[in-house]
């Protein structure tokens, strides 16, 4: 991500305006996601930092296109923000079974296609 000019700490208001996420949708985030903590200026502002503006970003975009809860994007990130992508957050276990699964409901689907597709001749 490049922000110009660039700067070591954001305002909120900045963070807003650079994000398209309302200041208090970036409060309300801090609260819930481990991840997101804006340090504090001498004067009590919030400020964030380039790192926090990109965790900010792949959070609008976990939950505004993905759809995802805060719930959802706090089990996708790792220690420190970083996001785990939907493979790496499953474990080999996990992706051998829901592999299974999906192959399964495959099978399903392609038996109720031939069933809905089989027409009886009439008599």
């Amino acid at each position: 991500m490049s922000l110009k000019p660039k700067k070591l700490y954001y305002k909120i208001g900045e963070v807003a305006e650079l994000t398209g996420v309302e200041a208090h949708t970036l409060r309300y985030w801090e609260t819930e996601l481990e991840a997101l903590k804006a340090r504090k200026n001498r004067s009590g502002h919030r400020i964030y930092t380039e790192a926090d503006i990109e965790l900010i970003q792949n959070i609008k975009h976990l939950t505004q296109v993905e759809g995802l809860t805060l719930q959802g994007v706090q089990a996708r990130l790792k220690p420190g923000g970083k996001l785990l992508s939907w493979p790496q957050s499953a474990s080999l276990g996990n992706r051998e079974q829901l592999r299974q699964q999906v192959l399964e409901i495959r099978s399903l689907l392609e038996r109720a296609r031939k069933l809905l597709a089989f027409k009886p001749h009439d008599h």
